[in-house]
C-alpha cells in the first residue's frame, strides 16, 4: 500500500494534474474554432469532423497503453515533466506558426427573410436556392495586424448563402 501523501504534497500533485488537464482543454479549444474551415477545406461532414476531434480521446488512450509498457522504467517525476514539456513544446509551436497568418476579429449583422416553408427548409439544413430567399449583412472588421488595418477603415455589404453545413458570404466595398 502507497503511504498517504503531506497536505503539502497532495496539494502539489493537485495543481500539476489540475495544469495536465487545463493544457488538454486548451489542446481542444484550439481545434474547435477551426471547424469550419477544416470541413470546408477536407470536405467534411459535422460528423466526420467529430470523429476528428475524438482522435484526441483515442491518442491519449493509445499513448497511455503505450506508456505503461515502459513508463515503470523511469522516474515518474522525471517522466511527466518531460511528458508535459514535449506537450507545451507542440503547443507553443503550434501558437507560433507562420502559417495562421492573422487575426481578424468579424462581427456580422444582418438580415435573412423569406416565404415560411424557404425558412424552414433551411431551419432543417437543407440545400435551398438562394434565389428564394434575401440574405444580406453589413460585416464590421477589426484586426491589429498591420497588413490588415485597411480593413478597420473600410465599409462593407455581404450577401450570404446558407448551405446544409456552413454559411457563405460575399463581401463587397463601399466605395
Amino acid at each position: 500500500m502507497t503511504p498517504a501523501l503531506s497536505a503539502e504534497r497532495e496539494r502539489r500533485m493537485v495543481w500539476v494534474l489540475a495544469g495536465i488537464q487545463f493544457m488538454h482543454i486548451l489542446d481542444f479549444v484550439l481545434m474547435m474554432p477551426l471547424g469550419p474551415q477544416l470541413m470546408r477545406l477536407f470536405a467534411l461532414t459535422p460528423r466526420d469532423f467529430g470523429i476528428l476531434v475524438s482522435v484526441y480521446m483515442f491518442a491519449a488512450a493509445v499513448s497511455g497503453v503505450a506508456a505503461s509498457a515502459f513508463a515503470d522504467r523511469f522516474d515518474r517525476r522525471t517522466l511527466l515533466l518531460a511528458l508535459l514539456l514535449g506537450f507545451v513544446a507542440a503547443l507553443v509551436a503550434t501558437a507560433a506558426a507562420p502559417s495562421f497568418g492573422a487575426l481578424i476579429y468579424v462581427s456580422n449583422r444582418g438580415l435573412r427573410h423569406g416565404p415560411p416553408e424557404v425558412l424552414a427548409q433551411l431551419a432543417r439544413g437543407e440545400d435551398v436556392d438562394p434565389a428564394r430567399y434575401y440574405m444580406r449583412t453589413q460585416p464590421w472588421f477589426e484586426t491589429g495586424d498591420a497588413r490588415y488595418a485597411w480593413l478597420n477603415r473600410t465599409i462593407c455589404v455581404g450577401s450570404g448563402v446558407r448551405r446544409p453545413d456552413a454559411v457563405e458570404i460575399e463581401f463587397y466595398e463601399v466605395l
